[in-house]
């Protein structure tokens, strides 16, 4: 999981089913990388992990929505 690039691309992914309306699997996505927040600082893609929290509102998920923000 903790390959250079790993996060970007979940962070992408997660945008993408953002963009589509799914904030649910959007906030799949940015959970995993939420997960791995140990390892992210060594990921250029993982400074943006903390910007999440609109998936998991917009998917209803208040308490992951506080906490990512």
């Amino acid at each position: 999981m903790a390959s250079s690039g790993t996060f970007i691309r979940l962070y992408v992914r997660g945008k993408a089913y953002l963009a589509a309306n799914q904030a649910a699997a959007a906030a799949a996505e940015f959970q995993k990388i939420l997960d791995h927040l140990s390892i992210i600082f060594a990921d250029p893609g993982g400074a943006v992990a903390r910007l999440v929290g609109s998936a998991f509102a917009a998917s209803g998920d208040r308490v992951r929505a506080r906490n990512a923000y």
